[in-house]
Parts: C-alpha cells; sequence; structure tokens
C-alpha cells in the first residue's frame, strides 16, 4: 500500500514537472517569435530629402526588366534586407537621370538622399495656354500608396516619355512632367485637341499601365483645373484599363 502511494506522489510529481516544462515552452515560444518576425523584416531606411521623387533599385539589372525589389521613395521608405548585402543600389528620378548610389546594404542602416548638387526639384510653369489649345492635367495614383502595377509603370516611365514627347511632336502638342503635386505624380499635356491628348496618354504615357490615372480638362485657351471632379477616369482600379469613365464634362 506504501509502495502504491509513493508511485502514485512520483507519478503526479512528473506530471506537474511535464506541465510545468510544456507551460513555460509555449511562453517562450510565444515571446521568441516576435523577435523572430522582426529580425525577418529588418531593413534599412531610406530618408529622401532631395525634393523629388525617386526610383530606388538595384544596379545589377542593366535590363531593368527582373522583377527585382524596388521602392519610390517620397520621404521615408524602408529597403528589405537581412544583416548585410555588398549590393549596389541606385536612386533616380522619375525621368531616369541617377541622383544618388550606394555600395553595401545593412540592416538598420539609413540611407539620406539630398538635393546637394542637384538643380531645383522640376516644378510645373503655369503659363498662358496659346488660344488654339488646351490644356490636360493628368494625374498617376498617390506616391504613399502605390500597387506592384504602378511601381513597374514608373520604373519604364523614362522610356514611355520619350515615346510621348515624339508622338507629341508630331501631332503639334506638348507634354510636361513629371512632377509631384498633392501626392500624386502630375503630367500637363496641351495641344489642339483634348480627345487627341487623351488618347496620346492611354496610348503612350500609360504603358504599361498603372492602376489608377484621372485627367482634368481645361476650357480652350485655359488651363487645366486643379481641384473638382475630374473630366475623365482614364484608368479606374475598380474597372480595369481605359474605362474611359467620365466625370464633369468640359468646355471647349
Amino acid at each position: 500500500m506504501g509502495t502504491t502511494s509513493t508511485a502514485a506522489r512520483t507519478l503526479v510529481l512528473f506530471m506537474l514537472i511535464g506541465g510545468g516544462l510544456c507551460v513555460a515552452g509555449v511562453l517562450g515560444l510565444g515571446l521568441a517569435l516576435p523577435f523572430a518576425f522582426r529580425e525577418a523584416d529588418r531593413s534599412m531606411t531610406i530618408e529622401n530629402t532631395s525634393g523629388r521623387v525617386l526610383l530606388v533599385e538595384r544596379a545589377a539589372d542593366p535590363a531593368r526588366d527582373s522583377p527585382l525589389p524596388v521602392v519610390l521613395a517620397v520621404a521615408t521608405e524602408e529597403w528589405p534586407v537581412a544583416g548585410c548585402t555588398d549590393e549596389r543600389l541606385v536612386a533616380r528620378d522619375l525621368s531616369g537621370s541617377v541622383v544618388a548610389s550606394r555600395d553595401g546594404v545593412c540592416a538598420e542602416d539609413t540611407w539620406v538622399v539630398t538635393g546637394q548638387g542637384l538643380p531645383p526639384a522640376p516644378e510645373h510653369s503655369a503659363g498662358p495656354v496659346r488660344a488654339d489649345q488646351v490644356e490636360v492635367r493628368l494625374t498617376v495614383g498617390a506616391v504613399f500608396d502605390l500597387s506592384d502595377r504602378t511601381l513597374e509603370w514608373a520604373r519604364a516611365l523614362p522610356a514611355a516619355l520619350e515615346r510621348t514627347r515624339a508622338a507629341a511632336r508630331a501631332s503639334g502638342a506638348t507634354v510636361e512632367g513629371p512632377f509631384l503635386e498633392a501626392h500624386r505624380i502630375t503630367f500637363y499635356l496641351r495641344g489642339p485637341d483634348p480627345a487627341g491628348l487623351l488618347d496620346l496618354a492611354r496610348d503612350d504615357l500609360l504603358r504599361p499601365a498603372p492602376d489608377e490615372a484621372t485627367a482634368w480638362g481645361g476650357p480652350r485657351r485655359g488651363a487645366a483645373p486643379t481641384t473638382g471632379p475630374p473630366s475623365v477616369l482614364l484608368l479606374d482600379p475598380e474597372r480595369g484599363r481605359g474605362s474611359g469613365q467620365r466625370g464633369r464634362q468640359p468646355r471647349y
């Protein structure tokens, strides 16, 4: 009888010890998981004080057509990295000009890109519109909430700008931009025909297509409005490319 009682007490003791170890293990795992995820999510901070929107990517991609990480930096962004690498990063403006570069990337480092030695950031010169022309203001996305499609569009923008300006010259139109206005990438198109300007935007400037693009048309001889409902929603993220959804119709 005494032996049975001792065995029972020993069994209970082992069960208590085992249960305690299990509880301690669960608690330890719960405490360790956040740190493990934090370690996996480490990144380098990019501080952009240049006054222009910057497209940051790895330099080891001369064709610029592979799905490498791309960051569009307006103020402060994060570049994902675990530990340190010897990769070279390049920061370009949206016209494709190299603004800065960096050799070596380490988690928890900070890369500050300044405007030192650069010309002032481009701004729209709102001059008078000729009597035989109209102006269309085109905006693309909100730079603080860009999709992968819009990032790919920004990556291909230098070639699209060259193509668009060549087509504009052939039709007697002009294209100004990109500018950063109200947290949106903005262009100004002028030409004799508003429909032709919208076609120019759809067929040349917005290829590959971003998720969203909106156009405001001004009256004949007048500047395009900067407030109010848009004239045309060129690209609607809810309805797909070239929805042609219209708001207030401008008078030409």
